[in-house]
């Protein structure tokens, strides 16, 4: 998260915006995504939320559903 911040900070001053996506390794869980994004907190990182990945994951579809009105905010 400290390395996503100051990449953050630094695109913003180019008007860039970081889109972080959920893999296996990274926040694959939309809470866990949810959280890292809400402590990031910055205007310009946002979520490239890949449903592929809570479909692996073994999420239903009205899980994935939920996931991404939780998310829509952060898309």
């Amino acid at each position: 998260m400290e390395g996503i911040t100051l990449a953050a900070k630094e695109a913003a001053k180019f008007g860039v915006t970081l889109v972080i996506q959920n893999h296996h390794d990274i926040a694959l869980h939309h809470d866990a995504m949810y959280w890292m994004l809400k402590e990031i907190n910055l205007p310009n990182v946002m979520a490239g939320w890949d449903a592929w990945s809570p479909t692996l994951e073994g999420l239903s579809k009205e899980e994935i559903r939920e996931s991404i009105l939780k998310m829509k905010r952060l898309l």
